[in-house]
């Protein structure tokens, strides 16, 4: 019998997600619903025999796909009565999120793709196998040219707001879950927040330990360039960089060569929802739970606390 999944928010992730579990043979999306009028519009437009249920969390489902602002996140989870699959971040008020990871108790993962993205399976194989050798240093590289992405402007009513928005908590959370997976977990050492009109960041400069191994990040706003983002290994033997979310290459002296996944592109998608069905049957899954997520808002609300200047260590 599939999985009878209630998606609570349709915007613009909210009908990604409905794109991908649709097309999935053990996975029903049953309904849905946004407090927006527009969007629950714009969702009938595509979808138009989805039901918008007020009541949603009453509904009898086995699953319930959270994709509103960050500051809803904790709230909603809390009204769950079946597993929760969440859209990061987490949350914004840590003590919330501390909270909640103590007390939840029915399944629970956030959304970061890299948990099943094949070229993310392909380059945890060549570091476990150890072909990069010591790990040396890292280096992680974002940069935007407006903010929020043209593609995002539905919600830039929080985006475009430090409350909740900003590309730390947007795209570099999911980085910042690669390397606690693949690395070691995030610590802090010194950072430097610039930030724009709006009051979201406009230019990072941080310094950070992954285990023994120490983390460069740099990421800005603005510039006539195309959007990118890098995240590059540099180890004693070979060095992989990961670019624009799925393009893996192995470097060594000789330069860069492309190291493809022996496994179809879009197997992640498919991957995804499979992993979301095992969380909702209680079977093994890579995804990251509340708690892993938690571990890197930890590193997200750390880094936004730092001034300017950089001149103080922010507290917990």
């Amino acid at each position: 019998m599939p999985v009878r999944a209630a998606v609570v928010g349709t915007g613009v992730m909210g009908r990604r997600m409905l794109a991908e579990m649709g097309g999935h043979d053990d996975l029903e999306v049953t309904c849905a619903w946004d407090d927006s009028p527009a969007v629950r519009a714009a969702t009938l437009t595509t979808y138009p025999e989805l039901e918008f249920e007020e009541d949603i969390f009453a509904q009898s489902v086995d699953l319930f796909y959270i994709a509103t602002p960050p500051a809803t996140h904790v709230p909603l989870a809390r009204k769950a009565t079946g597993a929760v699959f969440c859209e990061k971040p987490l949350a914004i008020d840590l003590a919330e999120a501390r909270e909640l990871v103590d007390e939840i108790e029915i399944p629970n993962a956030v959304n970061f793709p890299f948990a099943t993205q094949s070229a993310i399976t392909t380059l945890e194989e060549a570091l476990e196998e150890g072909r990069h050798g010591e790990a040396q240093r890292l280096d992680i590289r974002l940069f935007f040219n407006t903010w929020p992405r043209k593609w995002q402007q539905e919600a830039a009513s929080w985006l475009a707001q430090p409350e909740q928005g900003g590309f730390i908590r947007e795209v570099f959370s999911h980085f910042a879950y690669l390397t606690d997976r693949l690395i070691g977990p995030l610590q802090i050492t010194e950072a430097s927040v610039h930030r724009g009109p709006e009051g979201t960041e406009s230019s990072v400069r941080a310094e950070l330990m992954a285990g023994e191994v120490p983390v460069l990040l740099t990421g800005d706003v603005g510039g006539s360039a195309p959007d990118y983002n890098e995240w590059t290994l540099y180890g004693s033997q070979n060095s992989y960089r990961l670019q624009d979310w799925n393009q893996l290459t192995v470097g060594s002296d000789d330069g860069w060569r492309s190291l493809l996944p022996d496994r179809p592109s879009d197997e992640g998608l498919k991957r995804q929802i499979d992993a979301v069905v095992q969380l909702v049957r209680g079977q093994p899954n890579p995804l990251p739970t509340f708690a892993d997520a938690l571990r890197v808002q930890e590193v997200v609300e750390s880094i936004l606390a730092f001034p300017p200047g950089g001149q103080h260590q922010p507290t917990g």
